[in-house]
């Protein structure tokens, strides 16, 4: 087991990754295969359209890869996609415990952070269910996306533009009543509970469930709709944590190239969408390099954390912890201890991790217990973070016994 298995297992947390697939096998072992660690499964659905052979045999052998036996035939737009959803949810809960989170991939993603720093956040963020979510019209979508629910449509059937052409003979009908429309993107990272409830509505007699079938890109409504009315609403953080671009008004998906690299080394975002191997294949070899370089290998790290500490072993392992599972993970973290006379200094040399700088000194009062120090200047040029950054300093600057600089870098959740 290598060292980031290791940790991931004292991490403790239990993963299931369901991937849609349809094409580029050997793309799709190269994912699976920077997934997988302790505590993992993988659970594949391939597009019924597509030969499977392929990509089971460049699978082959692996314990925690499961494929659908309950194969669909996919057709964009068409409800076909989440019936496939289902499929693979059937499959993860007849093959496993349910998990502490599942998270729903295409098989064009690529993860942008190693399994440790994943497990972390998630960790941080337990219970919460992340899933880009908008009430109906949702901006950027064509008429809000209203005409999706207006009309019937038949797109597994007939195809999109037949089906297209026969909402122009339709009045538009009513939503069901007492319910939010809702939508965004299909893919989402959501709780192990939060997936059985989901899984529990999606059954014929079902009135969400069967009034979607009819509709135009179902997968990007019905899970959010079913969702922000349900016990988990509370829970919901919109985003996806994926780094994606639009192009031509949101109509296509920017296909990620090597000229993007620095783009997904920098992002904060966990995975990336859309790879193709077919077009630029250099870009997944970089991608691969720096997941599997050690978390921080320059020479100077973009920031320097600096953490006093004096008798501190009540807390010292969480608050260690809170600052290494950041999903940033270009920092120094350097630990003076200000003469501590209990367990502080053992426990902050169990970390091994290369990023951590013990300094040892006599007691001498330490004044500031956290300082943040920003050597690149790049989150400094937006306007409105550069103006919370200078207010921040001088708090500094006049309260010289403050505890905690509030972070300016965020997952924009």
């Amino acid at each position: 087991m290598n060292r980031l298995q290791n940790i991931n297992k004292i991490i403790s947390m239990n993963f299931a990754y369901l991937i849609l697939a349809h094409k580029n096998p050997g793309q799709l072992g190269r994912l699976v295969k920077n997934l997988l660690s302790e505590n993992i499964f993988v659970f594949i659905h391939i597009d019924n359209k597509t030969d499977e052979k392929p990509f089971r045999a460049l699978l082959a052998g692996y314990d925690h890869v499961i494929f659908c036996k309950r194969r669909i035939t996919v057709k964009w737009g068409g409800f076909s996609v989440v019936e496939a959803t289902v499929s693979l949810m059937e499959t993860m809960f007849a093959n496993m415990e349910i998990p502490d989170y599942v998270h729903l991939l295409s098989g064009q993603d690529f993860p942008l952070k190693n399994q440790m720093q994943i497990a972390s956040f998630f960790k941080q963020n337990m219970g919460r269910n992340f899933i880009e979510l908008e009430t109906l019209p949702r901006s950027g979508w064509y008429r809000g996306g209203m005409d999706r629910i207006e009309y019937d449509w038949f797109v597994d059937q007939l195809g999109y533009t037949k089906s297209k052409q026969l909402t122009d003979y339709q009045k538009p009908k009513s939503f069901l009543p007492e319910i939010i429309p809702c939508g965004g993107s299909q893919w989402w990272s959501l709780t192990g509970d939060c997936v059985a409830w989901l899984y529990c509505q999606c059954r014929d007699g079902n009135r969400l469930y069967d009034f979607y079938k009819h509709t135009f890109c179902a997968d990007e409504m019905i899970f959010q709709t079913m969702l922000y009315d349900s016990p988990y609403k509370s829970s919901l953080i919109n985003t996806n944590l994926k780094k994606l671009e639009w192009l031509d008004g949101g109509t296509k998906l920017h296909i990620w190239k090597y000229s993007d690299i620095n783009v997904l080394k920098g992002t904060p975002k966990l995975f990336a969408r859309k790879f193709d191997e077919t077009v630029d294949s250099k870009v997944l070899e970089e991608v691969e390099d720096f997941l599997s370089q050690p978390l921080s290998i320059k020479n100077h790290p973009s920031v320097s954390v600096v953490m006093a500490m004096y008798n501190a072993e009540k807390y010292l392992k969480e608050c260690i912890e809170s600052v290494l599972c950041q999903t940033f993970a270009d920092f120094e973290f350097i630990i003076v201890d200000d003469g501590s006379n209990d367990d502080s200094i053992p426990i902050a040399e169990r970390y091994k991790d290369p990023r951590i700088k013990l300094i040892k000194n006599r007691h001498i009062i330490l004044k500031c217990f956290i300082l943040v120090v920003c050597s690149d200047p790049t989150p400094l040029k937006n306007k409105s973070t550069y103006n919370q950054f200078n207010k921040a300093k001088e708090i500094v600057k006049k309260n010289h016994k403050i505890y905690l600089l509030n972070s300016i870098y965020n997952m924009g959740v």
